[in-house]
């Protein structure tokens, strides 16, 4: 029951967070355009963030 539960979180978190990466990085017909300056230390910020999660919640499964 807690795997299920943790399984939908996190792939509800992934989702929202490839949204936001979308958001940033294909405004402009699906080209990986630069929106602002800063949007690069963003992505990265995104991609480590969902990494993280990945690893957190992988732990949190497997020590169940």
């Amino acid at each position: 029951m807690y795997k299920f539960i943790l399984y939908t979180l996190l792939i509800i978190l992934i989702v929202f967070q490839y949204i936001k990466y979308e958001e940033w990085f294909f405004k402009n017909n699906g080209r990986a355009v630069m929106v602002k300056d800063h949007s690069t230390k963003w992505a990265l910020l995104v991609t480590s963030v969902i990494v993280f999660e990945v690893f957190l919640f992988g732990s949190i499964i497997f020590l169940y």
